[in-house]
């Protein structure tokens, strides 16, 4: 599976996710709901702050960002899966009590940062830059070789909703620029009594300053309601001092790598980083095949004789240390421990492959589907807001295909039935498809097309489609 198609797969996993933060119950009900149970069980009478949720999650930038995992859930779940994570009493109680308001941006669906928040591995702060009426304060910070998160609230003189914008670390020692370009979005939420955005946002450090401990915030501040524009109202920049994670990591190279056959397919691991935050896998795919196909693969560490199994949490698409194009695979070490005694990597299966010269062939006029890669496919065909036609395709799919991205995936053009060759448009996100299921067994996937009377039928090259081949396969990593 080329780089774009993995970029494409997160594309529509971030469309889904914004999907089903719009469905989320209130924020403050949930931890009202929480805090109050709290409460009376230890009569505890500190003042709880009320919030009003305005999305959660981390979205995922084209050219390649932290894809968080793919739990998580709402009052209307996208396909039967993992139980939704909730907010539980017990977790609240081991945080850092200034840190508290930022758990329910991470205790969804970023298992990384919340168990850096009970294990109290973040790092609190109180680091303030305030200008004209403007004020950017980091509260909480912890770090890997890797990322920086970094926990924030954001306030204007008005008392208006913010949100950050183009945040980047630089190095202090060099000036340089310490991060990648693309990140995840900003977790956002905004504390109506206090009249503060609290945020949360990773960074991906770039390999060289891995080590780095001094660096310097730049961000904007722009409006954090939805109908606004993009202008910036006010400019940061915040001095920031984490300790490296250097002597609590352990990174094991393989002489030759450790191959790792699935269905018929191998993969190449010929690294592991093992940090205090996350475990990364890394494969040679000159040698070997993407993680990607990979249907959930899970990792199971072994310390002081104690087991914990761990489900993928991300792709991390970023330039690996050699700053060749790799993509590991990468889970949230829950444990803390960087020096584990043991790892096992296991996988339940591959994805299947479309079959050589899948195609997908349609007659809008009548609505109708020719061909497709199995059966129960349908499409509808309907114009958009922006002028163009929606060409909308159904079709069946389990919960196990959904969770592992094997949804359909259409090559960048198509040919109309006189044999000449049309784009497809790219969405806002850059991407040419949208999929998201529709919680009954099936997904759509959704391109657009110009308004034109193309000649029947339309015929798309299929990249990818639902379908996977179960192989549960183990091996030993450390």
């Amino acid at each position: 599976m080329d780089a774009y198609r993995k970029e494409e797969r997160m594309l529509t996993e971030a469309s889904e996710e914004r999907r089903r933060e719009r469905r989320m119950p209130s924020a403050a009900q949930r931890s009202a709901a929480i805090r109050r149970g709290m409460n009376r069980a230890q009569s505890d009478t500190r003042r709880r702050k009320g919030v009003v949720f305005a999305g959660a999650g981390a979205a995922i930038l084209a050219a390649g960002a932290l894809l968080l995992g793919y739990g998580g859930g709402s009052e209307e779940s996208p396909m039967p899966q993992e139980p939704t994570k909730q907010i539980r009493a017990e977790d609240m109680l081991k945080l850092d009590q200034t840190l508290e308001p930022f758990y329910k941006l991470v205790s969804r669906n970023d298992p990384t940062l919340s168990g850096a928040m009970q294990r109290k591995a973040v790092m609190a702060a109180n680091i303030v830059d305030e200008r004209d009426g403007f004020a950017l304060a980091v509260r909480g910070m912890v770090r890997d070789s890797r990322s920086v998160s970094l926990f924030y609230t954001l306030k204007s003189p008005n008392g208006d909703r913010l949100s950050l914008a183009d945040p980047e670390l630089l190095n202090a020692a060099d000036g340089g620029q310490a991060t990648f370009d693309d990140y995840s979005r900003p977790s956002e939420e905004f504390d109506v009594f206090e009249q503060a955005q609290y945020g949360v946002i990773t960074l991906p450090l770039l390999p060289k300053y891995g080590e780095s401990e001094r660096f310097t915030l730049k961000a904007r501040a722009v409006s954090g309601r939805s109908d606004a524009d993009d202008r910036s109202l006010q400019t940061f920049e915040v001095p920031l001092t984490l300790a490296s994670t250097a002597s609590e990591e352990e990174q094991l190279v393989f002489e030759q790598p450790k191959m790792f056959e699935v269905g018929g397919r191998k993969f190449a691991i010929d690294r592991v980083l093992i940090t205090p935050l996350q475990i990364y896998l890394s494969v040679d795919e000159e040698k070997g095949e993407s993680f990607s196909w990979l249907v959930n693969p899970r990792l199971v560490v072994t310390n002081g004789g104690q087991e914990q199994p761990l489900t993928k949490s991300a792709l991390w698409l970023y330039p690996g240390w050699q700053q060749n194009e790799r993509y590991d695979l990468v889970y949230a070490n829950v444990s803390g421990t960087g020096h584990p005694d043991s790892l096992k990597l296991s996988a339940q299966g591959v994805a299947k492959a479309p079959e050589a010269g899948s195609v997908l062939v349609v007659d809008t006029d009548k609505s109708e589907v020719l061909k497709a890669p199995d059966e129960g496919y349908a499409i509808n065909w309907a114009p958009n807001e922006s002028g163009s036609r929606n060409l909308t395709v159904t079709y069946p799919i389990s919960s196990t295909e959904w969770k592992e991205g094997q949804y359909l995936f259409l090559d960048f053009s198509f040919k109309d039935g006189s044999g000449k060759e049309h784009p497809i448009q790219l969405n806002q996100n850059g991407g040419v498809s949208e999929s998201m299921s529709n919680g009954d067994g099936t997904a759509y996937t959704l391109v657009r097309l110009e308004k034109s009377d193309y000649p029947q039928p339309l015929t798309f090259k299929v990249k990818e489609a639902p379908g996977w081949t179960e192989d549960e396969q183990e091996i030993k990593l450390k």
